[in-house]
């Protein structure tokens, strides 16, 4: 009779399948990120972009029927309603800029800095005998020259550098657009692939959905109310300042306000600085005063209705705390740039939802 032991010592067989599909899987994924690192931001903007407008593509996509041609529509909408006030904006004041230079550097070096005429009383008068005098000095006219062509000479290197990283600016607008495209035509059977490959249970998956709706809407909601109030605001400060064209710059000035924080004062401060520095150049001690005043305006009004009266708009339609909102704001933006300002409460009012989740079903969870 012959007795079979098994040897209960035996090593079992390890499953290598398993082991080795998740050290290549690791491997990929390690890869994937370098290579999508350099155009993160990119594709991130044109994702939640896509989003933002995907009403439009659907009302086009139930009017048309074609995917393809609606996407398209949708996708060159977005571009000309960005694209077209940005460049007409920074072409009107390139002008403003070229003159305000040469005129500065020749009544800086002349001495003459409110007008030729002579005068004897009054601030600007005393304060223009005073650099006059101060000017006389050959020695200092040499360095206010040497100082000025510095500063010419910075500006244009920087420009340089600006025309150098075009093309990588290009490439990184092209993947934008690439995916803003592809994200309308295939943005719902994405997020379904994504719900599905998910390894949470239903229920799990249904609460962390609706809470990223919710706050990508609250995000979206403030930020697009912000801006049109800042623009209507910035319209009336351009009206009691009496700057040119109010309208046209309120309307730039809404669109600027979808850049966060700073965005407005691509506008206001632009225009402050003209009226003050067109107030300099004509001796108007008006003309000065309404520069003063746009500046003040736009630095303690405008800004502040993006402050302040935003992280609280957010706030309140997320159900995100403020302290959290302004985090995420200022945290997102200074991580992914503009495109943060969305991203960034988004990352912690999930952070929050997967903390409550777990204090409601641990027990679930741990088991």
């Amino acid at each position: 009779m012959i007795i079979i032991q098994n040897d209960v010592h035996a090593p079992k067989p390890r499953n290598h399948t398993k082991h080795f599909f998740w050290i290549c899987f690791f491997a990929i994924l390690v890869l994937a990120f370098f290579v999508i690192k350099p155009y993160f931001r990119a594709i991130l903007t044109g994702i939640v972009v896509a989003y933002i407008f995907y009403p439009v593509y659907d009302k086009l996509q139930r009017y048309l029927g074609m995917p393809n041609f609606s996407a398209f529509l949708a996708t060159v909408l977005i571009f000309v309603l960005v694209s077209i006030p940005l460049t007409i904006f920074f072409y009107s004041i390139s002008g403003d800029i070229t003159t305000f230079y040469l005129l500065a550097k020749q009544k800086l070096l002349s001495g003459e800095l409110f007008g030729e005429a002579p005068c004897v009383e009054g601030f600007l008068c005393t304060l223009n005998n005073n650099i006059k005098a101060f000017l006389s000095n050959q020695q200092i006219v040499f360095y206010v020259n040497n100082a000025l062509t510095h500063a010419a000479s910075f500006v244009l290197d920087y420009t340089s550098s600006i025309f150098l990283s075009i093309p990588r600016f290009v490439l990184k607008l092209f993947i934008f657009i690439f995916v803003l495209f592809y994200s309308f035509r295939d943005g719902k059977n994405v997020m379904l692939w994504l719900k599905d490959i998910l390894p949470l249970k239903p229920h799990f998956k249904e609460d962390l959905i609706q809470r990223s709706q919710d706050v990508i809407f609250a995000t979206v909601y403030g930020i697009i109310i912000i801006a049109l109030v800042q623009g209507i605001v910035g319209t009336i400060g351009f009206l009691i300042f009496d700057v040119p064209s109010p309208i046209f710059l309120g309307l730039l000035l809404t669109f600027a306000a979808l850049i966060p924080f700073v965005g407005t004062a691509i506008v206001w401060l632009p225009a402050s600085l003209i009226v003050l520095i067109n107030g300099y150049l004509n001796a108007d001690s008006t003309m000065i005063g309404k520069g003063i005043g746009l500046l003040l305006y736009g630095t303690f009004i405008i800004s502040l209705v993006d402050n302040l009266i935003k992280p609280r708009v957010i706030s309140k339609e997320a159900k995100l705390h403020p302290v959290l909102v302004i985090i995420g704001l200022f945290g997102g933006l200074r991580f992914l740039g503009p495109i943060g300002v969305i991203v960034g409460p988004l990352v912690l009012a999930l952070l929050v939802s997967f903390i409550d989740i777990y204090k409601r079903d641990r027990h679930e969870i741990s088991g």
